[in-house]
């Protein structure tokens, strides 16, 4: 009988977008997460508003699981796609942590300038930049960095470091948009308060570029850790035949 060979490509199991169980719970959690500090934040300035933007319990998880679908599809051809994706959704979270609590302690203490809003400041930031640190971590950055169960959750030298990343960041921000408004200062037919905020906006994006290759590539960037192969009489580090670098009873019982 005539052998029928099947000339078909084989598939790729790696190519297909499909999200993950962590994936999923990480965007409901955070689209859950951003818009309840959203309508806290109605709640005490805007009660009137609480209406529609209970909607965003809805529309933000989903949109979010579509971002990251989106990012799992272009990894093949563009590796960054998949953890910039995650990013982006870490930092819709932390935007809400940092904007909610400053809002919060301003309205809760009458005080909107002078050194009492720059401490409120530095504890919002503080707090959406430990938020930041545990989701790009464990998340975000977990597949490149080689992350494994028995790591602690947070390492304070990794901390510091990231923290460190993350002002130079904020530096790079209050700069470029410092730089935008003051070389190119509004004109009669562009609203000050709208330049501004487009300057804000630009700077956001400066300032989110360099934090995501800082974390990629300084912070979470660890080479994989793998079970060394044993050593031959010759030198190498040929596998003997049975060897499982998962098995070391085995691996044993092989040599």
């Amino acid at each position: 009988m005539q052998e029928v060979v099947d000339n078909r490509p084989a598939r790729n199991p790696s190519a297909r977008a499909v999200l993950s169980r962590k994936d999923i719970a990480a965007c409901l959690a955070a689209g859950a997460g951003a818009s309840f500090l959203l309508l806290l934040l109605l709640w005490v300035r805007s009660p009137e508003r609480m209406g529609l933007a209970g909607l965003s319990f809805f529309a933000l998880p989903l949109g979010l699981m579509a971002a990251v679908w989106v990012g799992q599809r272009l990894k093949n051809q563009f590796p960054p796609a998949a953890p910039a994706s995650r990013f982006g959704v870490v930092g819709i979270l932390n935007t809400s942590i940092d904007l909610c609590l400053l809002s919060l302690l301003v309205i809760a203490s009458g005080v909107g300038r002078g050194p009492l809003y720059a401490l409120f400041k530095a504890a919002s930031f503080l707090v959406a930049a430990t938020n930041s640190y545990l989701w790009n971590k464990h998340w975000s950055f977990a597949c490149s960095s080689g992350t494994t169960p028995g790591r602690r959750v947070l390492e304070p030298k990794e901390f510091l470091l990231f923290l460190s990343v993350t002002a130079v960041g904020l530096g790079i921000n209050t700069t470029v948009a410092t730089v935008l408004v003051g070389l190119f200062a509004a004109t009669d037919s562009v609203n000050t308060i709208l330049w501004g905020t487009g300057g804000a906006a630009i700077a956001s994006m400066a300032s989110a570029a360099w934090d995501f290759l800082a974390y990629r590539h300084l912070v979470f960037e660890r080479a994989v850790p793998t079970s060394p192969l044993p050593r031959t009489t010759l030198g190498s580090s040929t596998a003997p035949e049975g060897y499982d670098p998962a098995v070391p009873r085995l691996n044993k019982a092989s040599n």
